[in-house]
C-alpha cells in the first residue's frame, strides 16, 4: 500500500513500473484510481478498508488459507504456520478427535552450508540462530500446545470439504489421516508432521520481490527480508487419538 504520490512517482519511473504491473503482487494507491491491475487493486483496498488496515507505505501478505485475509509481513510466517496449525485442529474435531498434541514445533534454517535450527522451548546456536530462535518463541506463545474435543463420530466427508475449502489438499498428511479414519478399522491414533510453511511461501515470496523493487517506497524494515531468508520451513509434530468406535 502505497501513498497516492508514491504511487504516481512509482508509475512514472520506468524502474519500478513493472513491480505495479506484476501479476503476483498488487501494488494499492492509498485513495486515487489504480493506473493497473485496477479490479485487483480495487478490491484488495476495499477488503483492508474494511478490516482496518488500510495504511500507506505497508506490506501484506494474503492468506494461502483465506484469500479474503491478509496479514503484516512481519508477522506473517508465525501467523500462517499457527494458522495451519489451527486449520488442521479444526479438521481433526471433524474427524472425530478426543485429543491433540503439539509434541515438537521447530524452525528450520540453511543458509550455503550453514545449518541452523531452533526448537520450541530449547536453545538454539549457529549462523543466524537468533532469528530461528525469536520465531521459535513467538510459536511457542501462540500454538496451543494441547487442544482436548468431547470426541465424536468421524465425518470424513465434511473434514475433506474443509480442507479442499483452505486449500490445503497439497497437505497429503491431512488427507491421509481423513482416508484413515473411513471404513471398519479407523486409526485411534496417529502423529504426522505439519510443513507450516508450504502453502504460504509462493505469497511470501512476492512479497519478498515487492520490497526488493520498491525498497524506498514500502517501509517493511530489513526484519522481514532477514527473518525470511533466515527460515528454510516450519515444522509442528503433533499426536492425535481418537475414541474407541461405538461397539
Amino acid at each position: 500500500m502505497l501513498s497516492d504520490q508514491d504511487y504516481l512517482d512509482a508509475f512514472n519511473d520506468p524502474s519500478t513500473i513493472d513491480q505495479l504491473e506484476d501479476a503476483e503482487s498488487v501494488v494499492i494507491p492509498f485513495s486515487i484510481e489504480p493506473e493497473v491491475n485496477d479490479e485487483r487493486a480495487t478490491a484488495a483496498r476495499q477488503l483492508l478498508k474494511e478490516s482496518g488496515q488500510l495504511a500507506s507505505g505497508t506490506l501484506l501478505i494474503q492468506s494461502p488459507y483465506d484469500t479474503g485475509t491478509y496479514v503484516s509481513a512481519s508477522e506473517a510466517i508465525e501467523t500462517f504456520a499457527v494458522a495451519k496449525y489451527h486449520h488442521f485442529a479444526v479438521v481433526a474435531s471433524f474427524l472425530g478427535a478426543r485429543s491433540l498434541r503439539v509434541t515438537d514445533a521447530k524452525v528450520e534454517r540453511t543458509a550455503g552450508d550453514a545449518k541452523a535450527a531452533a526448537k520450541v522451548g530449547a536453545k538454539t546456536v549457529g549462523v543466524d540462530a537468533h532469528l530461528s530462535a525469536d520465531i521459535a518463541s513467538d510459536l511457542k506463545a501462540q500454538l496451543a500446545l494441547e487442544t482436548d474435543f468431547a470426541g465424536s463420530d468421524p465425518d470424513p466427508d465434511e473434514a475433506l470439504a474443509y480442507i479442499r475449502e483452505h486449500n490445503l489438499l497439497g497437505e497429503h498428511s491431512m488427507t491421509a489421516l481423513v482416508a484413515l479414519r473411513r471404513g471398519k478399522n479407523p486409526v485411534l491414533r496417529y502423529q504426522l508432521t505439519l510443513d507450516a510453511t508450504k502453502e504460504s511461501q509462493m505469497n511470501i515470496d512476492s512479497a519478498l520481490k515487492v520490497s526488493a523493487g520498491l525498497p524506498k517506497l514500502v517501509d517493511v524494515g530489513g526484519t522481514f527480508a532477514a527473518s525470511t531468508r533466515a527460515v528454510g520451513s516450519i515444522k509442528i509434530t503433533t499426536e492425535i487419538t481418537f475414541p474407541k468406535p461405538k461397539e
